[in-house]
C-alpha cells in the first residue's frame, strides 16, 4: 500500500478541456485502479457503458445520460447523475473499459445520501463548489465563474501543467475558507475512506483519484482518520436502487436548475469534437440553419463571423476565442444585430436538443419496461423540444395512443399534454403536445408501486383515489380520466361510489361542479367505446336535485352566494343540452322562470336568469322589458338594481346596443337616480361595463350621443350647461375618455 503510486486529478464537471487533458494524462500515467467522483451505487453499471461497434451501439449507451439513484421503497428520493460525452468522468470510463482497469466511484453513499433527504444536516456554511472562485473570475473581469474557467482550463491550446495548476488554485481558495459545509466534510470523509478501501483491498500499483477540483485539498495527501468513520457511521441509511436514464443537453444546462450545470452544452461538445477548429464549424453550422429558416448566411458570413471572433479574442489578449466572442461574432455578423435571430442559433447550437439513448436490454422496473415496449409499439418520440401529435380517434392504433398518454398523465407523467381546439368539428380528433423530461423517469418508479404495466398502475391508482376522495366532483373528475384513458372496468365501481356521495350532499354548486366532467363524457359519444346510459342516468338525478334546490336556497341571499350561483347557471344550462332529457329540459326551464320572475331572487342571480331566458327564446322582448322596469325602479333598492344588471348583462353588451328600448329603460333609471343612490351602485356599475372591450364601450358611448337616442328619451334641446351637467356621470360610467 506504501508502495502505490497515487495521482490526483481536479477536473470541472462537464468540461471538455479537463476531458481532453484526463484522458491524455492517464494514457500516460496507465493507472492499475480508478477512483472518481461519483454516486458508489452506479459502480455496477459501468460495464454498460462500453462502445459496441459491431451492433452500432444499439446495446450500449449514448451519452448524454443520467445515472437515477432511488430509495427502493421511498422512490420520490432520488438524485441524477448526468453524463455527457464530454464529461471527464464519461472519459476517464471509457479508457477504463479499454485498458481493462478497474473503475469505481467513490463519495458519501447513496444511502445515507438519500436518506439525508428526509432528515436534513444542519449546515455550517454555503455548500457550494464554487466559493472562492467568483472572486478570481472577477479580478479577470469575467461575469461568471463558467467564462472564467472556460478561458483558463476547458479552453487552453495545450495541457502542460493544467492539473498541478489547478491543485495549487485550490489549496489556495480552501486555505482562505473558514467553515466548510457539512455535508462537503461527510462526503470528503467519505472519498477518504473509499481511497483507503481501494489500497487496501486492490493493492494497485498505480491510482488513479478523480475528482471535483474544490475537492483535492481534502483528498491530496489526506489519510483516512478514525473521525472519517466516526462521522459516517451514525448517519442515516436506506436501500438504493440504480439505473441509467436518457438525459438531454436542456437538462444538463445550468438555467434548467442543475447544480453542476454549463451555460453551453452543445458547444462543449463542439470544443470536444473539433478542438481548435470549433469555432469554424460551429459558426459554419449557424449559417447552415440560418439558410434552413430561409435567412441569408453566406460562406462570407462564416469567414467574417470567424475572423471578427479571432479580433475580438486578440483585442481581449486571449490565444483562442471563447463563448463571448463567438456570441458577439455570430449575432453582429451572422444575425445583423438582431437578437429573435440569434435565440433559435443559441437553442440549437449553444445549448442544444441532443437527447441520450439506453438500451432496452438496462435492467429495470416492470413498468419501465413496459413503457419503453409502448413507447416503441406506437412510434413516439422521447425528445426534448415540443412536437405536435393529431390523432384521429375512429383509428384504433390513434384511440390507444390517447389512451396511453392519458393513463401517464393519471400516473403523473405528463410527457403529453391535451391541447383543446376548436378548428374541427365533432370529438373525433386529439391533439397532443409531446414533451420528454428525464425526471419523468421517476414518475415511473414511483408508479411502479401501483402495477407492473401502466395500464395496471393507472387502473389501481384511480380506484386508490376514488376510495380516499371526499368530494363528489374528484370522483366525477375520475371518471372522465377512466373514459379518456380507456379503463372501463373501474367505471361502474366509481358510478356508484359517486351516485353515493352525490345523495349525501347537499351543497349544489358542487353538485354542479360534479356534473360538468360528467357531461363531457356524455359529448364524446360513441367515440371512446364506452356504455353511457349509467353516466346519463347519474347526471339526470344530479341535474333534478339542483334544479328542485335552487329556488329555495337564492331567496334573500348574500352577494358572496349569490356569485357562486350565477357564475354556474350557464354551466348548467350546458350540461342540460349536453344531458337531452326532455324532463330535465323542463325542470330546467321552469327553475330559470323562478328565478327570473320571483322578486325575492337576488338580484345578480335574477338579472342573468332573465339574461339566459331571454337568449333562449323562453321570454318575450316585451316580457324582458317589463321585467328590467320593474328591476330598475328607482323607489326600490339601487344596489338590486346594478345586481340585476351585472347578472343581465354578463358575457355581452349586444343587447344594449341593438335594442332601444331597453337601452332607454337603463338610461332613464340612471338619469333619475339621487346622488346618493348612485354612489351606492356605482362600484357594482363600474365592474360590469369593464368587462367590456374598448371598442364595446365606445358604441354604448355613439349611442349615448346619437341624435336618434337623443330624440327618443327627450322632446327637449339640452342646453350646453345640462350636457356639460351630465358629463362627470357619463366619465365614471366609462362612456367618456377623460
Amino acid at each position: 500500500m506504501d508502495n502505490t503510486l497515487i495521482k490526483y486529478f481536479g477536473v470541472r464537471h462537464h468540461g471538455p478541456g479537463s476531458a481532453r487533458y484526463l484522458l491524455e494524462a492517464l494514457q500516460q500515467f496507465e493507472p492499475d485502479v480508478i477512483l472518481c467522483e461519483g454516486p458508489d451505487a452506479a459502480s455496477e453499471l459501468i460495464s454498460w457503458c462500453k462502445s459496441n461497434e459491431e451492433t452500432e451501439q444499439l446495446k450500449s449507451l449514448v451519452p448524454p445520460v443520467a445515472v437515477l439513484v432511488y430509495a427502493t421503497e421511498k422512490p420520490h428520493l432520488a438524485n441524477f447523475y448526468p453524463f455527457a460525452e464530454f464529461s471527464p468522468e464519461w472519459q476517464a470510463i471509457q479508457y477504463a473499459l479499454k485498458a481493462n482497469v478497474l473503475f469505481k466511484f467513490m463519495d458519501l453513499p447513496q444511502q445515507n445520501m438519500l436518506a439525508l433527504q428526509e432528515q436534513p444536516l444542519e449546515q455550517g456554511a454555503q455548500n457550494s463548489d464554487e466559493l472562492g472562485l467568483d472572486w478570481y473570475a472577477e479580478q479577470f473581469g469575467y461575469s461568471d465563474t463558467e467564462h472564467w474557467w472556460d478561458f483558463w482550463i476547458e479552453s487552453r491550446p495545450e495541457q502542460s501543467d493544467v492539473f498541478e495548476a489547478v491543485s495549487q488554485l485550490m489549496h489556495i481558495i480552501r486555505e482562505g475558507k473558514v467553515q466548510e459545509s457539512t455535508l462537503t466534510l461527510l462526503r470528503e470523509s467519505a472519498m477518504r475512506l473509499a481511497i483507503q478501501d481501494c489500497l487496501k483491498t486492490q493493492k494497485p500499483k498505480k491510482l488513479a483519484v478523480i475528482c471535483g477540483a474544490y475537492h483535492l485539498p481534502a483528498l491530496e495527501g489526506q489519510k483516512a482518520s478514525k473521525s472519517d468513520k466516526e462521522a459516517l457511521k451514525s448517519l442515516p441509511k436506506i436501500k438504493v436502487n440504480a439505473t441509467w436514464i436518457p438525459w438531454t443537453y436542456e437538462r444538463l444546462a445550468i438555467r434548467s436548475g442543475y447544480g453542476a450545470g454549463i451555460h453551453s452544452p452543445r458547444w462543449y461538445e463542439f470544443i470536444w469534437q473539433h478542438q481548435k477548429e470549433a469555432i469554424l464549424v460551429w459558426t459554419a453550422a449557424a449559417a447552415g440553419l440560418m439558410r434552413q429558416k430561409d435567412l441569408p448566411a453566406s460562406s462570407a458570413h462564416v469567414q467574417e463571423a470567424v475572423r471578427l471572433a479571432y479580433a475580438l479574442a486578440s483585442m481581449r489578449e486571449k490565444a483562442m476565442p471563447g463563448l463571448d466572442e463567438l456570441k458577439s461574432a455570430a449575432l453582429a455578423v451572422l444575425c445583423e444585430g438582431q437578437e429573435t435571430v440569434f435565440n433559435f442559433i443559441e437553442k440549437e447550437l449553444l445549448i442544444g436538443q441532443k437527447i441520450g439513448y439506453v438500451p432496452a436490454e438496462m435492467p429495470s422496473l416492470p413498468i419501465q419496461k413496459d413503457f419503453y415496449a409502448l413507447i416503441k409499439k406506437y412510434r413516439l418520440k422521447l425528445l426534448p423540444g415540443k412536437e405536435l401529435l393529431e390523432l384521429d380517434l375512429r383509428q384504433a392504433l390513434h384511440l390507444q395512443k390517447s389512451a396511453f398518454l392519458n393513463r401517464l398523465l393519471i400516473l403523473d407523467i405528463p410527457f403529453g399534454y391535451n391541447r383543446q381546439t376548436y378548428n374541427k368539428k365533432g370529438t373525433f380528433h386529439d391533439h397532443w403536445e409531446l414533451r420528454w423530461r428525464p425526471e419523468y423517469e421517476i414518475g415511473l418508479v414511483e408508479a411502479n408501486r401501483w402495477g407492473s404495466t401502466i395500464e395496471n398502475a393507472a387502473l389501481a391508482k384511480v380506484l386508490d383515489v376514488a376510495n380516499e376522495a371526499d368530494s363528489s366532483k374528484q370522483i366525477s373528475t375520475l371518471l372522465t380520466q377512466l373514459l379518456l384513458a380507456d379503463l372501463p372496468s373501474a367505471v361502474p365501481y366509481l358510478l356508484e361510489a359517486l351516485r353515493n356521495k352525490t345523495a349525501q350532499s347537499i351543497d349544489l354548486t358542487a353538485l354542479i361542479d360534479t356534473a360538468k366532467p360528467l357531461a363531457a363524457i356524455l359529448r364524446y359519444g360513441n367515440v371512446r367505446l364506452t356504455d353511457q346510459e349509467a353516466v346519463a342516468s347519474i347526471l339526470a338525478d344530479l341535474c333534478t336535485k339542483i334544479c328542485i334546490g335552487i329556488p329555495g336556497i337564492v331567496k334573500n341571499t348574500d352577494e358572496d352566494f349569490a356569485a357562486k350561483i350565477s357564475s354556474r347557471l350557464e354551466d348548467l344550462q350546458q350540461i342540460v343540452r349536453k344531458l337531452e332529457n326532455q324532463n330535465v329540459d323542463r325542470l330546467f326551464e321552469e327553475m330559470l322562470l323562478h328565478l327570473a320572475l320571483s322578486p325575492l331572487t337576488h338580484g345578480l342571480i335574477s338579472g342573468k336568469a332573465n339574461r339566459i331566458c331571454y337568449d333562449a327564446s323562453l321570454t318575450s322582448p316585451e316580457s324582458l322589458q317589463e321585467q328590467m322596469s320593474l328591476a330598475l325602479n328607482t323607489r326600490l333598492d339601487a344596489l338590486h338594481a346594478a345586481n340585476w344588471l351585472d347578472g343581465f348583462l354578463d358575457g355581452s353588451v349586444h343587447l344594449l346596443i341593438y335594442q332601444d328600448k331597453l337601452f332607454e329603460i337603463l338610461d332613464t333609471w340612471l338619469m333619475n337616480l339621487s346622488e346618493s343612490q348612485f354612489i351606492e351602485a356605482l362600484a357594482i356599475l363600474r365592474r360590469t361595463f369593464a368587462r367590456y372591450s374598448h371598442a364595446e364601450r365606445d358604441k354604448i358611448k355613439q349611442k349615448t350621443f346619437s341624435k336618434k337616442h337623443t330624440t327618443a328619451t327627450s322632446s327637449m334641446e339640452l342646453e350646453p350647461m345640462q350636457i356639460a351637467a351630465l358629463e362627470p356621470l357619463l366619465r365614471k360610467l366609462g362612456y367618456v375618455q377623460s
